[in-house]
């Protein structure tokens, strides 16, 4: 690969999918390991519209609703912990975001083709293991 573009398109099409896996993977919240996925942020956004339209609850007979992690164990979680939850999510995601968003403008700032293709875009990534 001998011109720069293609040599930043390359790695910044790595860094992608490096997000994309994070995105797609899990994240921790209450000691727990959460699947993160569409799905996911769909059912946690639904769930908050559902509390924000029953002015910071459920709807009248729902105390709680069942929610699976990644090891297919059901918890149920109240008010609080689905608001807890979705900051935690966001929070995770925030990080991978920025992250990435961090290497494409160090790789774009590059104008070397060696450089660019030996660029470490492995570092800076938050943990899943830990809540944020």
């Amino acid at each position: 690969m001998s011109d720069v573009t293609d040599a930043q398109g390359h790695i910044v099409n790595l860094i992608n999918t490096r997000q994309f896996s994070f995105e797609d993977g899990m994240f921790t919240w209450n000691s727990i390991q959460w699947p993160g996925n569409i799905r996911m942020v769909v059912s946690l956004c639904g769930t908050i519209a559902v509390i924000y339209i029953n002015n910071g609850s459920f709807p009248p007979g729902v105390s709680i609703v069942p929610w699976v992690d990644i090891n297919e164990i059901v918890h149920y979680l109240a008010v609080a912990d689905i608001q807890n939850m979705t900051m935690s999510y966001f929070n995770f995601l925030g990080l991978v975001q920025a992250n990435s968003r961090t290497h494409k403008a160090n790789v774009r700032a590059l104008t070397d083709v060696a450089a660019i293709l030996a660029y470490d875009f492995t570092t800076g990534w938050p943990d899943p293991t830990v809540q944020y």
